[in-house]
Formats: C-alpha cells, sequence, structure tokens
C-alpha cells in the first residue's frame, strides 16, 4: 500500500481482502494505491482509490474554573 507514492506498508491478503492503517498520514487529501504480487498461478495487480481526505478532530482542552469544576471543550 502507498500514500502519494509513500510505502504505507505491507498487508497479508485474507479472504480476499488486505488492509493497512492510514493514521499517520498528515491532514489533507491523499492517493492511496494498493500493489498485489501473488505467490503461484495467479496475476499481479494494482489500482488507486478515489482521493482520500485524512480529518483530524481539534485536541480537547480543559481548564480548572475558580469553582474548582474542571471544564472542557473540543
Amino acid at each position: 500500500f502507498f500514500a502519494d507514492g509513500a510505502s504505507l506498508g505491507t498487508a497479508t491478503l485474507a479472504a480476499g481482502k488486505a488492509q493497512v492503517a492510514t493514521g499517520g498520514l498528515t491532514v489533507g487529501t491523499h492517493v492511496i494505491t494498493a500493489t498485489f504480487t501473488p505467490a503461484g498461478p495467479y496475476l499481479a495487480s494494482n489500482g488507486t482509490l478515489a482521493p482520500v481526505q485524512q480529518v483530524v478532530s481539534p485536541p480537547l482542552t480543559a481548564r480548572n474554573d475558580a469553582a474548582g469544576t474542571l471544564q472542557g471543550e473540543a
């Protein structure tokens, strides 16, 4: 698997499917491609997904107000 031409890693094919995590991608749009290199009599294959957008939620911040209760906002 590749994102924008850089390797995301390899995966083992199981029941006709393979997957890798994309959580390490930066925020924005990425082109994801996969290449299948078979063993045995099968043919090689590759494909490209439609552009994928990685969205990151803002971090949670918390503060302690004067009354001593903890409030948070995201």
